[in-house]
Formats: structure tokens, sequence, C-alpha cells
């Protein structure tokens, strides 16, 4: 990722934050809070990178904005539903992921899509780990709407294995997923 592109996501993100310009040189609290966020997004692409960790992306975008989108629509999860996001810096694999947010005792993955009609998506190789998946529709630099959840045992149903072209994986349209958490029972908490 270039430092134009990384000015341009800043300098949108702070348009959108409504907050008082200082004089010419914008908000300093807005300021450090974007810096922090883009900093965290490289520091884990870099870890990601130095440990060789294998991108599972479905798309043609880069790493580095499949990898920061992710975080931008875990960070925008968190933020509407009250949560502190989760921002350790470690490399995670199917077996050690322990999800993106824990909510009514749920630990629930966010996927984020920057399609407005995107569908939830989630690898079939993946070890059950979580209780719930959530989608997140967006752009880091234009925000992030909410999508809805899907239990992680109706998403991973045969019957939902889907090939976009990019290999088989579990889908789900929009329309079936729901907003209310309080409407699922929690089956097997993976909460640690």
């Amino acid at each position: 990722m270039n430092k134009e592109k990384l000015e341009i996501i800043a300098v949108n993100i702070l348009k959108k934050a409504n907050l008082y310009d200082t004089e010419n040189f914008g908000n300093p609290i807005a300021i450090l809070m974007v810096i922090s966020i883009i900093l965290t997004c490289i520091r884990v692409m870099q870890e990601c990178n130095k440990n060789k960790t294998k991108n599972n992306k479905i798309g043609s975008q880069s790493d580095e904005m499949t990898d920061l989108e992710g975080i931008g629509g875990e960070v925008a999860f968190c933020k509407l539903f009250n949560l502190y996001p989760d921002i350790s810096i470690e490399v995670r694999n199917s077996k050690t992921d322990k999800g993106d947010a824990i909510l009514n005792d749920f630990v629930i993955d966010v996927k984020t899509t920057k399609y407005r009609t995107g569908r939830l998506l989630a690898a079939p190789w993946k070890e059950p780990s979580v209780d719930l998946y959530a989608l997140m529709i967006g752009e880091i630099d234009k925000g992030y709407s909410f999508k809805g959840f899907m239990a992680y045992s109706e998403l991973t149903k045969q019957e939902r294995l889907l090939d976009l072209g990019h290999g088989k994986g579990y889908a789900a349209n929009q329309e079936e997923l729901e907003l209310d958490i309080n409407n699922f029972k929690l089956e097997k908490s993976y909460k640690s």
C-alpha cells in the first residue's frame, strides 16, 4: 500500500468524523485515532508477512487492502455494538482464531465486503471456532453498514457450498441474515 492511498483514506475518514478543526491542522484527537488505526493495520499486515501467513482472500484486491478493509469492518462492528475491538497483534490460523468480537456470550467472526449486494462468505476448511458470523458492507474511507448475523451451524451447511470463481465456499444472501442477536440460542460457546 502506498503513501498516497493511506493519505486519501485518512482524509476521507477525517471528513466524516464531524469534529472541529484547530486552525489548519484538523482535530488532533481524530488525527491520532486515524493514525493509530492505520498503524495497527500496517503492523498486523507486517506480522503476517513476516510469518509467511497466507492470505485466504477471495477477489483480486491486494493483500494489504483485504487486511485493511477486514480490520475496518471489525472496528466498525465493535463501535456499533459498543464493544472494544481486539487490536492484539498476533498471527492466527484456523486452529487458533478465537473470532473478532464477543457479544452476549457469542463469539463472532466479522466478515467484510465492499460490494453493496455482497454475500456472507466463509471458508470450508476453517475449524469451528465461532458461534456466529456477522456481515459488514462498505469501505474504510466511506464507512460500513451492518447487514446481520448467521449461526455457524446454519452457514456451514453442505447446501450452502458455492463456487464464486475462487473455489468453493459457504455463502448466504443478505436477506437470509438475522439482525437481532437475541433470536439465537447459544449451542456451544467458543468463548474462552
